[in-house]
């Protein structure tokens, strides 16, 4: 793999504890979510200014997730349901997925949006994760994927092909393994992965489907789907 020289810059001090970057293709700019704040930087010369027009409570430190789409930007600062949904165009706050507006018995962690406006959500309910599939223009819970048997599935990962996401499922303090959920809803457990303990940051497919590239926490590998 040929590489080129880079730039390193250390993060100012207001803003440091990053909790999700993502790639803004209408921006084109990497947005950076902190506990405190939203900022935006390109990505020639890493300068972060915050995005004024958007504001957070100070509410101490908390995990923070965000996804982005298009010109949908949504930002889930605590672990209840509220997700906020802005517009890329001038930060403006749109109308928010009101999915769970009755139900404060789930709590909504991580948050990832496709390019068909299909949210994916990893949700707590009692001591049970699941994801549900979202539409984001109707709000209808399209599909819930958990397991009766007391195991969990989370970490939703869009893989940018025909709806598909990768997810982490696991039964705590026993095994930790892979899966694919398919735009209708469908489990596939994948066997792919020799490091099942070892977690998996992000993953992306080739458009033709045969190559699989997984980053890991100090490692990238890349996988050919075996053919039978």
């Amino acid at each position: 793999m040929e590489t080129m020289n880079i730039e390193t810059n250390i993060l100012p001090m207001n803003c440091k504890d990053i909790q999700e970057i993502a790639w803004s293709s209408k921006l084109n700019t990497f947005l950076l979510l902190t506990t405190d704040e939203l900022y935006q930087t390109g990505c020639k010369h890493l300068h972060p200014t915050p995005i004024q027009q958007i504001q957070f409570i100070a509410e101490g430190p908390r995990k923070s997730y965000m996804a982005i789409d298009g010109d949908d930007l949504l930002i889930n600062r605590s672990f209840g349901y509220d997700i906020r949904r802005y517009s890329l165009t001038n930060f403006s706050l749109v109308q928010s997925p009101r999915t769970y507006i009755e139900n404060e018995n789930i709590c909504v962690t991580t948050i990832r949006l496709n390019s068909n406006k299909i949210l994916a959500l990893a949700i707590s309910i009692g001591k049970q994760q699941m994801i549900d599939l979202v539409n984001l223009n109707t709000d209808q819970l399209i599909h819930r994927i958990n397991f009766n048997t007391g195991e969990n599935i989370l970490y939703p990962i869009d893989l940018h092909n025909n709806g598909q996401w990768f997810a982490k499922t696991c039964i705590p303090c026993v095994n930790i393994s892979h899966c694919l959920i398919s735009s209708n809803g469908q489990v596939t457990r994948l066997t792919l992965f020799p490091n099942q303990d070892n977690f998996i940051r992000s993953l992306c497919t080739s458009p033709d489907s045969r190559w699989l590239l997984v980053s890991r926490q100090h490692a990238l590998e890349l996988y050919q789907p075996c053919i039978s």
